[in-house]
């Protein structure tokens, strides 16, 4: 089996990971195609990888060149991204004999209507979707649903997966140390991930806890708003900002020195950064939503992403209370074994592969 994972680059995160997993799979073979061109060194030296190095959206050579790869390789799969040049790709590729399959990877209801205009005409071509938790599937639209059905598409849930081996890659020492009782949090800067709730709860936090920090790991197109909200709250000495960390296993190292995970989303589809804190025995808290109870469960403390009091109470109480984060620690250690591990998200996505192959 031949499978393109078609991405507009190609960094060191999930889906550059997922491919590499599957093509360590016998009788599976998988090219990444990275549309403009970035691709990180690690994942081409793991498995094959060709840049269609476009330098806009609407290049249509470098879509001709996507089709003729598909053509002259016999690409049996071709796995897209819920962007604009992946819907684009998947009408590039029901011109050819290859299966389309896409891959969801957050809430739906929550996108603007010019973001899901695009992706419709694309929804009648493609063969399966594949959502990352059961609350990404149930967030489509009845439209895209009835377009889904009505062309003979279909649904499948194949949770997102971690390396389960990250551990021994993590350096002692992390690059952010901190000596006082600590909260982390690991997100874009974007009005999604709701920064300002987790800036007002560390100030309620160190009413009880004096000395507490809360770190902030990350870039994207809010930092500079949130750095100034810290800094007009007067928290500037509470809360630290690294920016983006480069290197993931030094990312990794910050959140497991942390004494508590927390993340106070509006929406999401699944939260791998929450994922991740579990895997680390970093015990979480999160936001109180449909799809982190369904990824957590039972092994973390739930707040009101609108309430900085509720975030700043189970906060407080991880880090006051050993005994709690050590027991939540390695209850949501052992979840993340047993459910989502790269491996089994691999062979969820194989068997979807499989399933369209022997449909035709």
């Amino acid at each position: 089996m031949k499978v393109i994972h078609f991405m507009n680059e190609a960094p060191l995160a999930f889906p550059s990971k997922l491919a590499m997993e599957i093509d360590r799979k016998d009788n599976i073979e998988v090219l990444i195609v990275a549309f403009y061109g970035d691709i990180d060194e690690t994942v081409s030296k793991n498995i094959q990888t060709v840049s269609l190095d476009s330098s806009r959206r609407l290049d249509l050579e470098s879509y001709r060149n996507l089709r003729s790869l598909i053509i002259d390789q016999d690409v049996d799969i071709v796995h897209t991204h819920p962007n604009a040049t992946g819907s684009i790709a998947r009408l590039v590729a029901v011109t050819t004999d290859a299966k389309v399959v896409d891959t969801r990877h957050n809430d739906h209801t929550h996108f603007a209507l010019l973001r899901r205009l695009p992706d419709l005409p694309a929804s009648a071509v493609t063969d399966c979707y594949i959502s990352n938790s059961k609350h990404t599937l149930n967030s489509f639209s009845k439209l895209k649903n009835s377009i889904i059905r009505l062309t003979g598409g279909s649904h499948d849930v194949v949770y997102n997966g971690i390396d389960t081996a990250i551990e021994s890659r993590i350096p002692d020492d992390p690059p952010i140390s901190v000596d006082s009782p600590s909260v982390v949090s690991v997100a874009h800067y974007t009005k999604q991930k709701n920064h300002e709730t987790l800036v007002d709860s560390v100030e309620l936090v160190r009413e009880s806890i004096p000395d507490a920090k809360l770190v902030l790991v990350g870039d994207g197109p809010r930092y500079e708003a949130i750095e100034e909200y810290i800094d007009n709250k007067g928290l500037s000495d509470a809360v630290i900002q690294t920016g983006f960390i480069q290197d993931r296993y030094d990312m990794l190292a910050v959140v497991k020195e942390a004494d508590v995970f927390a993340i106070s989303s509006w929406y999401e589809g699944f939260c791998v950064a929450a994922v991740e804190a579990m895997f680390l025995q970093t015990p979480v808290a999160v936001s109180d939503i449909d799809v982190l109870h369904e990824v957590v469960g039972p092994t973390g403390l739930f707040s009101d992403p609108s309430s900085p009091e509720s975030f700043a109470e189970n906060i407080v109480q991880l880090l006051e209370d050993k005994s709690t984060r050590d027991s939540l620690g390695e209850a949501a250690s052992k979840r993340v074994r047993e459910k989502f591990s790269l491996e089994q998200t691999a062979e969820g996505y194989i068997r979807a592969y499989r399933e369209l192959i022997d449909a035709n």
